[in-house]
């Protein structure tokens, strides 16, 4: 008797979905090394980016969404990151040091909140 297992298949498409991108170099399953972690009233993204200058690398924020492009030549990188509430974006730095991008993001637990009247 077999018993089920819910991730068998799942697991069988993530191989043949590897096997598929692997002449082309894209890892679709790989999860880069970051680290995030809170300093004081920041949260801290540091991302390695090695592979790419200080000038090959953008990052724009809209709302709540912080994205990270880079591109040099063919390679072309992009990442993703929804802020916690209550980040100050007016004051999010950056600093890009030994291949390493740190992005330091305040954030504001005291922000006002309100209740919305229905109409």
């Amino acid at each position: 008797m077999k018993i089920y297992d819910p991730y068998e298949r799942i697991e069988k498409f993530r191989k043949k979905l590897e096997k598929l991108f692997r002449d082309k170099e894209v890892g679709i399953f790989t999860i880069p090394s970051l680290k995030v972690y809170k300093e004081n009233k920041n949260i801290v993204y540091e991302l390695p980016m090695q592979e790419f200058s200080k000038d090959e690398i953008k990052i724009d924020v809209n709302d709540l969404i912080l994205t990270i492009k880079a591109k040099k030549n063919e390679k072309k990188s992009e990442k993703i990151f929804i802020l916690p509430e209550g980040a100050v974006i007016d004051e999010i730095t950056a600093e890009y040091k030994d291949g390493t991008l740190k992005i330091t993001v305040p954030v504001d637990k005291k922000r006002k909140k309100r209740s919305i009247e229905i109409k």
